[in-house]
């Protein structure tokens, strides 16, 4: 197994015995528009809320810029991890890259959080080296997110593909894709634009 998958897969197992939190009123069904390519997305039924996310955006000569994913409320986020030696990761990440640039970053955008202990600088060089223009890098400000998701239970990982987290307008996950998906398929643009427009 690659080193990258071992160092996610102990991120998401080794906390899987955290308590349990209160329940939050159920978001509304999506469940409808879950066909074809995006047919086995694993639905979030309960709310769970990833606003206060600190993430690193930018390193120059005056330090870091740092964002809370709450500056990007009213737009459909899709959460993902990278690393720089992980083969499948590429794949993964061309095609959310795809969509973002289909359907333009005001409507969604991918959150591509590298997990990689190198230098800011080379995260923008790799992603821009690999034709990823369109993606903005980010780093996890407080090196945290990969766990904090494991230890909810409200979460469910699984397998070893790259994961990704549909996060709505309200900062709410909606869904989660436990292996590569074709995110520029119509039914992804539609639930998309779906969770875009507050539909559901």
């Amino acid at each position: 197994m690659p080193v990258f998958f071992k160092r996610i897969f102990a991120m998401l197992i080794v906390l899987t015995t955290a308590g349990t939190a209160p329940l939050a009123a159920a978001p509304e069904d999506i469940s409808d528009y879950l066909t074809g390519e995006i047919k086995h997305l694993d639905v979030i039924h309960s709310e769970v809320n990833l606003h206060d996310i600190l993430l690193v955006s930018a390193y120059d000569k005056n330090g870091k810029t740092i964002e809370r994913l709450a500056e990007k409320k009213g737009k459909v986020l899709l959460l993902t991890f990278w690393a720089k030696d992980c083969f499948k990761c590429r794949r993964h990440l061309k095609e959310l890259a795809e969509v973002q640039e289909s359907m333009g970053t005001d409507a969604i955008e991918v959150i591509a959080i590298n997990i990689d202990r190198t230098p800011f600088s080379k995260v923008r060089r790799t992603l821009d080296q690999r034709d990823l223009t369109h993606l903005g890098a980010y780093r996890d400000f407080n090196e945290n997110v990969p766990a904090r998701l494991a230890s909810d239970p409200r979460l469910s990982f699984f397998g070893t593909e790259p994961k990704t987290l549909i996060i709505g307008p309200k900062g709410n996950v909606r869904a989660i894709a436990n292996m590569r998906k074709n995110w520029s398929s119509p039914e992804a643009v539609a639930f998309f634009e779906a969770l875009n427009d507050g539909r559901i």
